[in-house]
This record gives structure tokens, C-alpha cells and sequence, in this order.
């Protein structure tokens, strides 16, 4: 192999690789010219640039120190950055300033002329600490090596913009032609952004375009674009970031939006949360830095609450922390709910959006389209999440058909204003809080948060209702998790629907659907006696029988005392039978059964009772009830000790139909 195919080859290695950018800066200094101007054989140089033994050891580390001498002698090297970043590229440390030919170096390049020294960066200098983010940096980094345009998305005060600067500030070694910034935000004409790149590399507008200025001042440059705050000029930056990159075949863009640039190439990374720690010290930094005699620790409690009310979101921390100065860490805490006003001091010096909580989702809000506005707010009145189909249901109205949904809640997505977990079936979408509460705001300034709100009960009605059968067969793993995934929701259904007073019938109605769930999922049980007491209040006699049996239902099974189950088990048959429900009729007649023998120890009524409700449910075919009415008279049975062997066949018979139901509560 000649020397020139071994150069070619040579450029696989970092170390090559490098060299080759910092011969690039000064015309003629081809590998060869190097090699002799720093007295080397090139054929050394050529191993150096593979990675073999020539560069590493004490003699390559010479060596390597030499050459840096040499590149600042033709001008092609100019800061200690710079000649670190070809150490580092052979596995090597730093330069070290008690080595002798080192510190001659380091020296030098101190005391260059002004004029010689090459600037590689305008990022702005930090004015404070930045806590944590060291997984996030690490992978945003791994990926930088995978792409030349990476899109940092995430919520409007996520950190897309402080994270992407540290990044590009502890990469400024990686490219040997600099690492630049572009703050777009500021920006409103889209015809002006390669002038604002032109500009913020250094460079002077001609009288020619200035993306065809900037391609011949870059095209031949190593360097990496930060490009921050793209979201509300994206089809002027996908056009001028495929153009650029086309043209210059070393630049790499990074680039922070609300929503991706959506071209070839592209690669995105959705900035999260901070993680809980990461946020406690965050909060913690900035309290103290407001509050110099402020005495916390990122893992107190309330700090740890405050962090996560406010969602991990850097900017909302910041601010939070900044009111420490007027407020006590509980009364920030108590004010949360408030917390747009609560946030709403401004910060010098900061773009205006940033300044407050609010500015900052408003900016985010106004880039959306009309659809889009009406899809995000009217998503509000969801908590915990929510289904596609749900959406469907909640957001539906004479301005907008249920086939549009799905294509706006998508583009909501894409501009980081929903969160989506595919890994859920169905899949479910979310709101960070904060964005739930603005949007619920925003229905309130349209006047249509009742109306919208009576939509999610009724959604949350639909959905108790269609798990209600699966509960009790094998579906019912899955009907418990779709309930427990909503409970949120219904609760906030039964809080609009009762407690507030807006619909009190369908509240009713809902507390008794939830029977069937609480009867199975033991934990929901004082939420059972909460509930259905607000009901049985809410009752009203113009409401349905069905209506008040269950409700009533729901208190004697959850909250009854023994001295009056009797009557109100006999108020509750008689309601089933006004109702011509005759299948729970003949469940309560077993519950009534079970009431008579504690009340009055009436062995033989009770018997009665419970075995007539056993053959009427298995009259109708009823397979749960039939199940449920077996227990209560085999229970019946034990406790009266009058037929152990009796309790235990009918036992033996329930358990044996729960089994072929996939019943795995009721065979328990």
C-alpha cells in the first residue's frame, strides 16, 4: 500500500481525523509538508494517523506536543482548546504545564496576538450553574455522532435551549472550526434567517443572498450550528437546514423547537422532566441564590412536592425558587394551584416569553391553528390522560366532527403540547399540569367549561358501563386497569357532576355503575362511602328507581350499619322491582338474606330468602349473580353452623362457575 492510500485510510482514526481538519486551515500543509516541517519520517505520521504504536507511549505523546508546535508555527492552531482536542483524540491528557515542552507551548498559545487567535464560538456565557442533566447530555451527545441535524423538542420551559448550549459548549474542542449560536426567537420574518446565521457566525452581509454567502463561508468548515427557538418559523428552517447541510458537508446543526423540523435526515430527541433529584438541586441552587440565608436541602420534602407540581420543568422551578425571596417555601407550595399567577414575576433580561409562566404557554398557544386551539383547551378537563376514543367523545360539537380529531391531537404531539405512552393499550395522552390547567383556563375565558366538562362525565358514564360485564369474566384484568388508568377522570367526573352541583343525576347514576369496580377493587372503598354519600344527598324523587337502588345499593354494601341493612335491603328489592331489573332483585333478596340472619339471627327466613334468589337468578340466567347469590347462601349456611357440608357444595358450585367465568376475584 503506498503512502498516499495509508493517509486515505488514516482518517478512520480520531487522531487522523483532526490532523487532517486543523491541515485543512492553512493552504499547501499537506501531510508531507507536516511531517517534515515537524522532522518526522511520514511514513511515522501516517501510523500516527492510524492509531498504531507511533502515536501512544511517551515517544508519541512527544511527538504529538510537537506537532501542535509546528501547526501554531503555520498558523493552522491557535487556542490550548484546540491542542487538548488532538491529545484527547489519541487517548492522551491535557497539556501539562510542569512538562517543560509543554508549558513552552502553552505559553505561546497564552500570548498570541489577538489578531492570530481564531475564534471558535459565540455561545453566551452561562450566568448560572447548570444542575444535572447528565444522562440527557450523554445521549444528545451520542446522537450528535450518529446525525448531522438533531432536533431537541420538548414543552415550552423544558430546558431545550440551557441544555443545548452546554452541550454545544463541552463539544467546542470536537470541531475544530467552532461551535455557533443562533437565537431565532427574536426573529419574524422567515426570509431573514439566513441573514441572522450570516450574522451570528461573523461574517458581513454583501450585496448577494446571504444563504448563498453563508454556504462559501462554511462550505469547507468543521463546525457545529446551534439553532434555538425554530418553532414559529419551521418551514423557513426544515428549507434552510436541508440546504445548508447539502452544501456543506461538515456542518452539523442542533437545533431546539417545540415541534420537529420534519425533513429528511433529521433525527429528534424529546427533552423530559427533570429527574426528582436533578430538580431538587435545581431548586435548591436557585432558592438560595434569591434568598442567601434561605437553609434547604434538594431532598426535603416540600421541595421534592413543589418540584413535582410544577412538573420537573426548569423554568417553572427557577421561578418558583425566585419568589423565596417574598414567600416561605409552604406558602409557594399552597399557591400552586394558582401558580400562573403565582409565577408571574418577571425576569430581567430574559426573552419576554420567559419571563413569566403564562407568557411562556401563551407563546407556545398563539403558533397553534384554530383547530389546534380548540382540541388543546377542551383536552383540559382531562386528569390522568386519556384514550383517542375518549377525545373523540369529549371534543366533539357542531364545529368539529370526531374524523378530526386524531390528525390535531397528532399535530398537538408533534409541537410538544401532549405527551403520548404507546407502550399502554389503548395508547394514552397526556397533559403535563401545568398545560392541563392553562388550558382549562382558556375554556373558562370562552364560557364553554360546563359544557365541555358534561361531556367527559358522560364519557366517563360510557366507559364505567362498557368495563362493568368484564369485570367478572376473563376480561377482567384488563377492565380493572382500564378503570384504575381513568379513575382520575371519573373522579373528577363525580366531583363536577355532585360536589359542584352541575348535574346531579348523571353523578348518581355514575356512583352506581362504579359498584361493580369498588365491590373488586378493596382499595377504592372509602372513595365508595365518599361517593355514594354525596349521591344518596343528590337523590332527588324525580329521578329513576334504578337510580336510587343503586345508589342506596352501593351504601349498603359499602357503608351500612346492621340495625337498619334489613329495611333499607326491602327498600332497595322493591326499587329492582319498580325498575323490572329482576336480575339484582333477586341479588338483593340474597344481600336481604344475609341482613335477616345478623339482625335477628332468623335462620329460616334467611335461608328462604337466599336459596329463592339462587333459583331466580338461575331462572334468568344471570352468570355473576347466580356466582354472588351462591356465596351469600353458602355463607349463610356456615355461619348459622346448620349444614357445614351443604355450605361447602354450594362453595364447591360458585367456585367452579367462577372458574369458567376467568372470575380470579370471585374464585379468591
Amino acid at each position: 500500500m503506498n503512502l498516499k492510500s495509508s493517509a486515505e485510510k488514516a482518517t478512520k482514526h480520531p487522531f487522523g481525523e483532526l490532523l487532517g481538519q486543523y491541515r485543512a486551515r492553512k493552504s499547501g500543509l499537506t501531510q508531507s509538508r507536516l511531517a517534515e516541517l515537524a522532522g518526522y519520517n511520514q511514513a511515522i505520521l501516517v501510523r500516527m494517523c492510524q492509531g498504531k504504536k507511533d502515536l501512544t507511549g511517551p515517544s508519541g505523546r512527544e511527538r504529538i506536543v510537537r506537532l501542535i508546535e509546528t501547526l501554531v508555527d503555520q498558523g493552522a492552531l491557535s487556542t490550548q482548546d484546540e491542542a487538548n482536542a488532538l491529545l484527547l483524540a489519541a487517548d492522551l491528557p491535557p497539556l501539562f504545564d510542569r512538562q517543560p515542552n509543554e508549558a513552552r507551548v502553552i505559553a505561546r498559545l497564552a500570548h498570541l496576538p489577538a489578531g492570530q487567535r481564531t475564534r471558535r464560538t459565540n455561545l453566551p456565557a452561562p450566568l448560572t450553574s447548570f444542575i444535572g442533566r447528565v444522562d440527557e447530555i450523554a445521549e444528545v451527545r451520542r446522537l450528535l455522532g450518529q446525525t448531522r441535524l438533531l432536533t431537541l423538542t420538548g414543552a415550552g420551559g423544558s430546558g431545550k435551549t440551557r441544555l443545548a448550549q452546554q452541550i454545544a459548549a463541552d463539544l467546542l474542542i470536537t470541531y475544530s472550526d467552532g461551535v455557533w449560536y443562533a437565537e431565532l426567537a427574536p426573529l419574524a420574518d422567515p426570509t431573514q434567517v439566513a441573514d441572522l446565521v450570516l450574522r451570528a457566525l461573523g461574517f458581513m452581509a454583501l450585496n448577494r443572498p446571504a444563504l448563498e454567502q453563508l454556504m462559501d463561508q462554511v462550505r469547507e468548515r468543521h463546525l457545529l450550528l446551534v439553532l434555538d427557538n425554530c418553532e414559529h418559523l419551521i418551514e423557513a428552517m426544515a428549507a434552510f437546514s436541508i440546504a445548508l447541510l447539502q452544501a456543506c458537508p461538515r456542518v452539523t446543526i442542533l437545533a431546539t423547537s417545540r415541534e420537529a423540523l420534519n425533513v429528511d435526515g433529521e433525527r429528534t430527541w424529546q427533552v423530559p422532566p427533570m429527574q426528582p433529584e436533578e430538580a431538587g438541586r435545581l431548586f435548591t441552587d436557585r432558592a438560595m441564590a434569591a434568598h442567601s440565608n434561605a437553609r434547604l436541602h434538594p431532598e426535603d420534602k416540600i421541595v421534592a412536592h413543589i418540584c413535582q407540581r410544577l412538573d420537573g420543568m426548569p423554568l417553572a422551578i427557577e421561578l418558583a425558587a425566585a419568589r423565596l425571596s417574598v414567600l416561605s417555601l409552604n406558602d409557594i407550595a399552597l399557591r400552586l394551584d394558582d401558580r400562573f399567577n403565582l409565577l408571574a414575576q418577571g425576569r430581567r433580561g430574559a426573552l419576554p416569553r420567559h419571563q413569566t409562566l403564562r407568557a411562556l404557554i401563551d407563546w407556545s398557544y398563539e403558533l397553534l391553528t384554530e383547530p389546534e386551539r380548540k382540541v388543546f383547551c377542551r383536552l383540559g378537563v382531562f386528569v390522568g390522560g386519556w384514550t383517542l376514543e375518549q377525545a373523540e367523545q369529549v371534543i366533539r360539537s357542531e364545529d368539529f366532527r370526531p374524523a378530526e380529531v386524531l390528525p390535531t391531537l397528532t399535530q398537538l404531539v408533534n409541537k410538544s403540547l401532549v405527551g403520548v405512552d404507546n407502550h399502554r393499550q389503548p395508547t394514552r395522552y397526556y397533559f403535563l399540569e401545568t398545560l392541563r390547567e392553562y388550558a382549562l383556563e382558556r375554556l373558562v375565558d370562552e364560557g364553554t367549561l360546563n359544557a365541555v366538562r358534561h361531556r367527559h362525565a358522560e364519557t366517563c358514564m360510557a366507559l364505567v358501563e362498557r368495563c362493568v360485564p368484564a369485570l367478572h369474566n376473563q376480561h377482567q384484568r384488563n377492565a380493572l386497569t382500564r378503570l384504575e388508568d381513568d379513575y382520575a377522570n371519573i373522579q373528577t367526573a363525580l366531583n363536577w357532576t355532585m360536589e359542584l352541583d352541575h348535574d346531579a343525576e348523571l353523578g348518581c347514576r355514575l356512583t352506581g355503575a362504579l359498584f361493580h369496580f369498588w365491590y373488586i377493587a378493596s382499595g377504592h372503598h372509602s372513595d365508595a362511602q365518599k361517593w355514594t354519600g354525596l349521591a344518596k344527598r343528590a337523590l332527588r324523587e324525580d329521578m329513576a328507581p334504578a337510580v336510587h337502588a343503586w345508589v342506596l345499593m352501593n351504601e349498603e354494601w359499602f357503608s351500612s350499619g346492621v340495625e337498619t341493612a334489613e329495611a333499607r335491603c326491602q327498600h332497595i328489592y322493591t326499587l329492582f322491582e319498580q325498575a323490572g331489573d329482576r336480575i339484582h332483585a333477586a341479588m338483593v333478596k340474597s344481600i336481604l338474606g344475609r341482613a335477616v340472619f345478623y339482625a335477628r339471627r332468623d335462620y329460616a327466613t334467611a335461608l328462604r330468602l337466599s336459596e329463592a334468589a339462587v333459583d331466580e337468578a338461575r331462572a334468568l340466567g344471570a352468570d355473576w349473580e347466580l356466582r354472588f347469590n351462591l356465596t351469600m347462601l353458602a355463607e349463610c349456611l356456615r355461619f348459622a353452623q346448620h349444614d357445614p357440608a351443604r355450605a361447602e357444595r354450594v362453595y364447591h358450585e360458585s367456585m367452579v362457575l367462577s372458574k369458567a367465568a376467568g372470575d380470579i376475584n370471585e374464585v379468591a
